[in-house]
Order: structure tokens, then sequence, then C-alpha cells
């Protein structure tokens, strides 16, 4: 499965997508399926529906994301293959989210994957939306390259691991407040004008703390002792 996500504003894809089209019309039996919407924190409280690889809409969830991010949608199972999360409003850290993320996803079973849609994969559907021939897949690998995500990572439930140090959403949305970007969203355009633009890359990682420094550190004092020792 690959999982991509996109977030913001109307002018670079949502236009196209016909929400509320059919949604409310019988269709094939659906699952359900779990997911989490999160930055920095969870964001509880928002809306979330599913469109087709075409922009209809096929589904919305029944209830908002709850305190910790996490939603439950019905996914018709002729549509698995190929569609796109929205996830809008709701509050983040006590603040009212007034953006929008999304997630584009391929490949999708609701047995064994669960749903994922933050800053770094919206970057990813960003790509996408922008390069709509390269595929989810290689939209996947060029922006977690770009961002320095490991290519073994994935840009959704890896991210979400507040253990990894390699992308921080406090590191990005400190950045979107000092640009004195108009949104998140807007600021996120200007990542992926930064990438289309030929920059090497643009990395959120967290900044090293002072025990692990001190940890690289040690550890290398103690590489350095063992082979003078054994010279």
């Amino acid at each position: 499965m690959w999982l991509t996500a996109c977030g913001g504003d109307s002018n670079w894809g949502f236009s196209n997508w016909n929400w509320g089209s059919d949604a409310s019309q019988p269709g094939p039996a659906a699952e359900e399926a779990i997911g989490k919407i999160h930055l920095s924190g969870p964001l509880g409280g928002a809306s979330v529906r599913v469109g087709d690889a075409n922009g209809k809409e096929i589904s919305s969830a029944s209830r908002p994301t709850d305190a910790g991010g996490i939603f439950h949608i019905s996914i018709p199972e002729s549509d698995s293959s190929r569609f796109r999360v929205i996830a809008t409003g709701g509050t983040h850290q006590g603040e009212p989210f007034t953006d929008t993320l999304a997630l584009d996803v391929e490949n999708f079973s609701i047995a064994d994957d669960v749903l994922y849609a933050n800053a770094a994969t919206t970057l990813i559907s960003k790509h996408l939306d922008r390069n709509p021939t390269i595929g989810v897949e290689k939209a996947n690998q060029q922006v977690k390259n770009f961002l320095r995500i490991p290519a073994t990572s994935s840009a959704g439930f890896d991210v979400a691991n507040p253990k990894q140090t390699y992308f921080s959403h406090n590191v990005l949305l400190s950045a979107v407040s000092e640009s004195g970007a108009s949104s998140l969203s807007a600021y996120l355009n200007g990542v992926m004008d930064e990438m289309a633009a030929g920059v090497p890359s643009h990395a959120f990682a967290k900044a090293p703390t002072a025990s692990a420094k001190a940890l690289k550190m040690g550890s290398f004092i103690g590489f350095l002792a063992h082979a003078l020792a054994d010279d």
C-alpha cells in the first residue's frame, strides 16, 4: 500500500473534486477503515470524507475525529485500490485548525492498513497533484528523499512515531510561523516550489538534544580509546 496526503486550499486539486455529488447514493458493500489525522498533536473534531480516483465523493465519516485524531470511515470495496481522504476543521493543541489535510491512497487493505494524514504526506500529494502522471509510489519516493525521510520509513505511520527524529511537525510549524505564511498550506506550497526549482532537500529534522550529543561524543571517545589501545 502507498499512502500520500494533501492539504490546503482548493487551488491545487480540490476544486476538481466533485464533493457531495453521489455520496448518498446506494453503492457496493463498504467496510470501515480506521485512520488518524495529526500534526505535532492529533486533530480532534475534524470532518473526514473520501473521494474516488475521479474526485467524486463516495463516503463521509458519520462522526468527526476523536480527541486522539482517530476516525472510522466506510470504503466501498470497488474503490479501495485508489482514493483520497480529506480532513477539514477541528482543533490542534487547543486551537482551531482552519486548514485541510488529505490522504491519497493506493492498494489499500482495510484488514491490514491504517490511514495516516499529516504534513509530510500532505507534501507528497501536493507533488502528486502537480505531477499526476508520476503515480503515488514515485511521488512518495521523491518527496521523502526531498524531506530526508529514510526510504524505508513511511511518511504516515513512521512519521507519527514520536521517537523518530527525521521529521518534526514542531520544527515545521515553527517554520510556518517564522515565515509569515498565511496558512500551513501556503507554506507547504512554497516548499513544493523549492522542490520544483531543483533545491536538493528541505528537512524538518529535530535538533539533537544535549544528551544525544553527549552520547555520540562518548561513543566516539570510547571508539578512539579502543583504537589507540589496539595500536
